[in-house]
């Protein structure tokens, strides 16, 4: 189909050296599909999940809004590459990449998009932020009353008169 279209490929940040990355073998990917639906916090907003690396092992985390501490999983037979990251995402894109098989997660800072692949198959993922609180319901500052004028001296104004006459040019 002619015409033109958006570049895509500017919106997936490319691979660099700066990115962990993770490797998810089917072991992991099944036990990934399995464990996240379960962990709490799946009807809080964003109904979000923690991706954590600490150099040795993959965990999927969760917490729901009253727990305190957060529960934990740990993949089995996942291996990271890079410096420890944690990241936090929505579980339902998290949970379609892995049900797409995409094995390979890339993950550059908490803020960053996650990139996940397998071959040519990508998804990007925004993170989901976990300490963001609402938006403030406040309601703005009433505007300030004008000032009024103080009387000052001012010149006279010029006399007008009402007359019945047409001007014609």
């Amino acid at each position: 189909i002619e015409g033109n279209y958006p570049n895509w490929k500017q919106c997936v940040p490319k691979s660099n050296e700066n990115r962990t990355k993770i490797l998810l073998n089917e072991a992991a990917l099944k036990q990934l599909v399995a464990v996240a639906p379960k962990l709490p916090g799946k009807s809080d907003e964003h109904s979000p999940v923690r991706i954590r690396f600490d150099l040795q092992h993959v965990f999927v985390e969760a917490k729901g809004k009253d727990q305190k501490e957060w529960t934990s999983i740990c993949l089995q037979e996942a291996v990271g590459k890079g410096r420890s990251v944690m990241v936090a995402l929505n579980r339902e894109y998290l949970l379609k990449a892995a049900r797409f098989g995409l094995k390979q997660i890339e993950i550059e800072d908490e803020l960053s998009p996650v990139v996940c692949w397998n071959g040519g198959k990508r998804i990007v993922i925004m993170p989901v932020r976990l300490d963001a609180s609402p938006a403030s319901t406040s309601t703005p500052p009433e505007p300030s009353k004008p000032v009024e004028k103080q009387a000052t001296k001012s010149e006279p104004k010029p006399e007008t008169t009402e007359t019945n006459e047409r001007h014609t040019m």
